[in-house]
């Protein structure tokens, strides 16, 4: 990554490649968003991450994560730039350090997919929204973990609910937001 220096509270969005590029096919042929992010974490040292994975929410070391990636983005918001904003995201993200990773997200979306083309799912949906909600306040995915770590410093906007974040709107509010700038990315030679 030449010509690019990690700044603590910088956002990585990730696609990834294999086996895993489904997941964002699915997304598309279900929500026509085109090529979404599967993922996405931000930095908090030179070579490590923030990021909510299967086993929990962890400081992960950025280059075994890139070198999975099929492509993936690296953003900055201007405010992150400030010595004080980074050490308080940084004193934030460490009380959620070794939480549960959210597996009830991906149920979540299989009943509300399923409502549209199987309305009897209604009957398993409701019932299970209350506890589902409870244990999704316990577990984070890595859109919800983002969503949440960023909210006390009031760089990301537009999210009303934390459990409901999925990377492509991480990624919508980046692109759109002037406060944002891509400052590195890197795509595949062939996608």
């Amino acid at each position: 990554m030449k010509g690019y220096t990690p700044q603590t509270g910088d956002v990585i969005l990730l696609w990834w490649k294999d086996w895993r590029k489904l997941v964002s096919s699915l997304i598309h042929i279900l929500f026509g968003i085109k090529d979404p992010p599967a993922h996405v974490q931000i930095v908090i040292d030179k070579d490590r991450d923030l990021s909510a994975c299967t086993k929990g929410v962890a400081l992960v070391p950025r280059k075994h994560t890139l070198e999975e990636a099929r492509k993936y983005m690296i953003a900055r918001n201007i405010k992150m730039s400030q010595p004080h904003r980074q050490q308080k995201l940084r004193k934030i993200s460490r009380k959620y350090l070794g939480k549960p990773y959210d597996f009830y997200i991906y149920l979540i979306w299989f009943l509300q997919v399923s409502i549209v083309f199987t309305p009897f799912f209604w009957l398993i949906f409701l019932p299970l929204r209350k506890w589902l909600k409870k244990r999704e306040r316990r577990s984070y995915a890595c859109a919800e973990l983002t969503s949440e770590v960023f909210a006390p410093l009031d760089i990301l906007f537009g999210i009303d609910d934390h459990r409901y974040v999925a990377p492509s709107d991480i990624h919508q509010i980046i692109k759109a937001c002037t406060d944002w700038k891509i400052v590195y990315e890197k795509r595949p030679s062939k996608d």
